[in-house]
């Protein structure tokens, strides 16, 4: 009896993947023999979620401006999108001259088999001082590793007029 307990197969869950078996020996009289078993299809499905994975390059925004929409999704060691979790995304700024970020910094990943385990973050803005700014997008849940994206913030429009008058 064989055992493959053990056996593990890992790849994209787009890969066909074909597995069978066979066992070779010598019969009786000391003639190779070969057996094999049929070939079975197998379909893989998407592993734990241990990382997530940005759909957007980073982007020059005027300070105020609205970023580009961010697809967040959850995938596991192979690439695959993981289905069917619920984990809350959430944006913070992690680096940068300093500045704020508002709109919508959590958003909980849509719970359906079917669903594309994607969130996107559509209404983000950076105010604050003009450089480079990095956002990480971070899992409510243990064992999933973040990702980063880096935004340069460029002067706004004027919101305001002064007139400096020199010294006497």
């Amino acid at each position: 009896v064989a055992d493959f307990s053990s056996l593990v197969l890992a790849g994209s869950v787009s890969d066909a993947i074909s597995i069978s078996f066979y066992v070779e020996f010598d019969d009786f009289e000391g003639n190779a023999q070969t057996i094999s078993s049929e070939v079975f299809a197998l379909g893989l499905t998407p592993g734990t979620a241990t990382n997530l994975v940005i759909d957007n390059d980073s982007q020059v925004r005027a300070n105020r401006d609205a970023l580009g929409a961010l697809g967040i999704s959850l995938h596991d060691a192979f690439g695959n999108v993981v289905l069917d979790r619920t984990d809350q995304i959430t944006a913070t700024i992690v680096s940068g001259p300093g500045g704020n970020l508002s709109g919508t910094t959590a958003i909980t990943v849509p719970a359906a088999a079917s669903a594309s385990a994607v969130v996107s973050f559509g209404d983000l803005v950076i105010s604050g001082l003009v450089g480079v700014h990095i956002i990480e997008f971070a899992s409510d849940q243990a064992g999933i590793a973040t990702v980063s994206h880096a935004v340069t913030l460029t002067h706004g429009a004027a919101t305001k007029l002064s007139v400096v008058t020199p010294a006497s």
